[in-house]
């Protein structure tokens, strides 16, 4: 029973934590729909998770499978959101706030609703501080699927490449705190992927990434990907 205290305890910390950054973030930008603003490939994959998210919590809770809805919105919250969302969306700010703004909001919110049940309080604090609320968050139109991007697939081989450099990292023990150097070899898609690098270099902590046109031209001293 502790262990589960002090579970739900950090959850709810890292709720209201995110939930603050994303605030801080909002001062003085306009928050339009989501479906009306530029979205970045970010963007489309975490509108694509929390799709995937409401039509699995809604099939859970049809079920009174309430445990097993927890845990779904426990891992997007936390790990999909929070873990990979809002520190991708660290490197669109500067180009497209206002459209990463929207969707930091949008995402918040809904998940919000679907946390209500299990975390009221919290969750109508917050609700109420977002832009364009309703009333209560128990008024509010229950989380809807909306549209899905085929795109979004491209972010899922990206949280790849960085898996793999942060392997790297760990097997030649380099500190948190150290830069390395990344060279990639692409393929496919060249400008889409190249438009992805700065995810790479921000979430991998990688000097700026050196683009190789042929396997041969790769050097030793860094790591080395083809995709």
């Amino acid at each position: 029973i502790p262990e589960k205290v002090e579970a739900s305890w950090n959850f709810i910390n890292k709720i209201w934590n995110a939930s603050r950054y994303v605030l801080m973030q909002i001062e003085n930008v306009e928050i339009k729909p989501v479906d009306s603003v530029k979205l970045t490939l970010a963007d489309k994959w975490i509108l694509n998770e929390l799709n995937k998210t409401i039509e699995s919590v809604d099939k859970k809770f049809d079920k009174y499978d309430i445990g097993m809805a927890a845990s779904d919105l426990n891992d997007f919250f936390w790990n999909k959101f929070c873990d990979w969302y809002i520190e991708l969306s660290k490197c669109d700010m500067n180009v497209n706030k206002e459209g990463t703004c929207s969707v930091l909001v949008y995402v918040l919110g809904e998940t919000l609703k679907m946390l209500h049940p299990f975390i009221p309080f919290v969750t109508e604090k917050i609700y109420l501080e977002l832009p364009n609320h309703d009333e209560s968050i128990m008024i509010s139109n229950w989380p809807k699927v909306s549209k899905f991007y085929d795109e979004s697939k491209y972010i899922d081989e990206i949280m790849e490449i960085i898996r793999t450099i942060r392997n790297a990292r760990a097997e030649k023990k380099v500190p948190d705190n150290k830069k390395i150097n990344a060279e990639i070899l692409i393929k496919n898609n060249k400008e889409l992927y190249i438009s992805c690098l700065p995810y790479i270099s921000k979430m991998a902590l990688t000097n700026e990434i050196k683009i190789v046109e042929k396997e041969g031209e790769f050097s030793d001293n860094s790591v080395n990907l083809t995709f």
